[in-house]
């Protein structure tokens, strides 16, 4: 109910696109899932050594957050992972999802570099 009731109120603001990051994997389950799809809400896939991550696209929008695979906010992706996340951002754009990857790891500054060589990993052919 508190989901459907907050997906009520993001209604109200239809002009941008709206993503739930879910913590806790009580909530990764197939009502939360129609609560979303009903309500053209994107699940956010969170990397992070903290949080859980449900990793399911939802209402047509692969969106991640890297939030730092080893240290929370800070780290550097190795090459590796980045190889990864590139292979999963080429297979959801050839599914027709639009995708959105951030970068949350700035506490030690990687966070550009990291984006920049994710961007030539996917445009790599």
């Amino acid at each position: 109910d508190l989901l459907t009731r907050f997906a009520r109120t993001l209604a109200a603001w239809p002009e941008a696109r709206h993503v739930v990051e879910f913590r806790h994997p009580s909530w990764f389950d197939a009502e939360t899932e129609r609560v979303l799809t009903d309500h053209d809400l994107a699940n956010c896939i969170s990397d992070s050594p903290r949080w859980p991550a449900w990793d399911i696209v939802i209402s047509g929008l692969a969106y991640a957050r890297l939030h730092g695979n080893d240290l929370l906010y800070r780290g550097d992706y190795a090459e590796g992972l980045l190889a990864g996340w590139a292979a999963r951002v080429r297979a959801w754009r050839a599914a027709g999802h639009a995708v959105h990857v951030y970068f949350d790891n700035t506490a030690e500054g990687a966070a550009p570099r990291n984006a920049e060589a994710l961007l030539a990993l996917v445009n790599h052919d």
